[in-house]
């Protein structure tokens, strides 16, 4: 079942939320994988009319490397993938840790060898998408701690019935 979360390939990662998933929505709707995988920007284009002009590719690539190449950038995936990793198996936690692991490597290894100059415009993209990416993980946190509190009001008051029961049968 941890296919429905990854496909094989730590860049090649599926995108479209398993049945019952807590990530809406269709598809290849997860931006940041999306950006992951290189097919964000593509996405948003076809989206637009897409102009045939060979320049507007080659700036759809060049604002695809900046965001990529963007210090940020591993923290806002780190973030995604957190946000992923809620109420997921064990086995798929270790697979997102695994690609987590991957694609850090891969980051600091582009930041050693690219400049890190930013525009000040994706700096703060980049810094309110993962703020939000964060409120988001704690959102899908808070049910599954709630229940998790209730399972163990349930267990403490089952485990005293328990002791009340043998106590009143040892009578």
């Amino acid at each position: 079942q941890s296919a429905g979360y990854l496909a094989h390939s730590p860049l090649s990662l599926n995108t479209a939320p398993p049945s019952g998933s807590h990530g809406g929505g269709s598809g290849c709707s997860n931006p940041v994988l999306q950006l992951a995988n290189g097919s964000l920007l593509e996405a948003c284009a076809k989206a637009a009319k897409e102009p045939s002009s060979s320049s507007y590719a080659a700036d759809v690539e060049a604002i695809k490397a900046k965001i990529i190449s963007h210090p940020h950038y591993s923290s806002l995936l780190a973030a995604y993938l957190d946000c992923q990793k809620v109420g997921a198996p064990p086995e798929v936690l270790a697979r997102l840790t695994a690609v987590a692991q991957d694609l850090e490597l891969r980051q600091r290894t582009a930041l050693g060898s690219l400049g890190t100059a930013t525009e000040p415009e994706l700096d703060q993209f980049m810094e309110a998408y993962h703020e939000m990416l964060v409120k988001y993980r704690e959102e899908l946190t808070r049910p599954l701690q709630e229940a998790m509190e209730f399972l163990r009001r349930v267990e403490t008051q089952l485990n005293s019935l328990s002791i009340s029961g043998r106590s009143l049968r040892n009578r």
